[in-house]
């Protein structure tokens, strides 16, 4: 068997277990509401590849201030509010196997819970006590905001061209990343060139991991997922699949993708998977997401020969290779 993201906790030992001990110190409260919905929220918990990033980076240049700690909790919660957001603006019952917040508790309490963690991420952010860094984190919430927005404009949007899509996933998904591995560099105080070498690897990354995310959509295993196979397509959105295939596939495929867009219906979902995978849109998909894959492996390069840095790469390997 493979290296698994379990595995690669291990690798960071202690630091994994600070992390959680400080999630759950921040996500408590004394609103009752707040703090069942948080509760939730860790239970249904995903990788945490984020914070698990941030981790690797900082072992493996012997970072010894231990503020990296508060730096993941903080990327995590950033994550989880946007994810929260996502599931109200895309109506999602489901996510990770479980229900999503929304379809327990309804719009507004997980609105205000994604806003609750939005503001415990800055607090943290405050702790860490670098402006440098509160200054980057405040600009890549401004672009997940804009990102999504983005989508909402691509919604329906026949003419989304692939640029248009790696602007917005570089908006939703990337930059998150890409803060997990550069941030770090303030803290170690690694010099421009080690930093930006992070920010190449971190963005790579995330580029790889929406990318395959996009693919599953199509192809996955929605038991294994842990969500409906073709969510995407039934909220309308264009991802790289749908924006490839129109563009490459013959005139009567992208004649059907078009109606299959029209009518968005579950049972259509075979149609739209015969004819990505007679385009080959899948597999395009998949070789841009190695593509990003040996950009981050290329990026690790520069930095020490450790462990650390084969975590980093091991999570560039899964990132593409996962299932869910």
């Amino acid at each position: 068997m493979g290296t698994s993201f379990q595995q690669i906790n291990q690798i960071v030992g202690d630091d994994k277990t600070l992390v959680d001990q400080l999630l759950a110190k921040q996500l408590a409260c004394d609103v009752p509401l707040a703090s069942e919905m948080s509760e939730y929220l860790m239970m249904s918990a995903g990788k945490r590849i984020r914070p698990l990033v941030t981790l690797l980076c900082a072992r493996m240049y012997q970072c010894q201030d231990k503020k990296y700690v508060s730096l993941a909790c903080a990327l995590e919660f950033l994550h989880n509010a946007a994810l929260l957001h996502d599931d109200v603006i895309d109506c999602s019952l489901q996510r990770r196997g479980q229900k999503t917040a929304n379809a327990i508790w309804g719009n507004l309490p997980s609105v205000l819970s994604g806003d609750f963690l939005y503001s415990r991420a800055f607090q943290l952010l405050v702790d860490v006590g670098d402006i440098r860094i509160l200054a980057q984190l405040s600009q890549v919430t401004n672009l997940i905001a804009l990102g999504e927005m983005m989508q909402c404009n691509q919604t329906l949007n026949v003419e989304t061209t692939e640029t248009d899509y790696m602007e917005m996933i570089r908006r939703k998904t990337a930059i998150l990343f890409e803060a997990a591995a550069s941030a770090v560099g303030y803290l170690v105080e690694t010099g421009a060139q080690t930093q930006q070498k992070l920010a190449d690897y971190g963005l790579a990354l995330g580029y790889a991991f929406q990318l395959i995310d996009d693919m599953l959509d199509y192809s996955g295993d929605s038991t294994v997922m842990g969500k409906n196979i073709g969510d995407d397509l039934a909220q309308g959105k264009m991802t790289l699949p749908l924006i490839y295939a129109l563009k490459n596939g013959t005139p009567q495929a992208r004649q059907q993708i078009l109606q299959v867009i029209d009518r968005r219906q579950v049972e259509d979902m075979p149609v739209v998977c015969e004819i990505l995978q007679e385009s080959h849109a899948l597999d395009y998909t998949l070789q841009c997401a190695q593509n990003y894959r040996d950009k981050a492996l290329q990026a690790l390069e520069h930095f020490p020969q450790n462990e650390y840095r084969q975590g980093l790469a091991t999570m560039a390997d899964l990132v593409v290779s996962r299932q869910s």
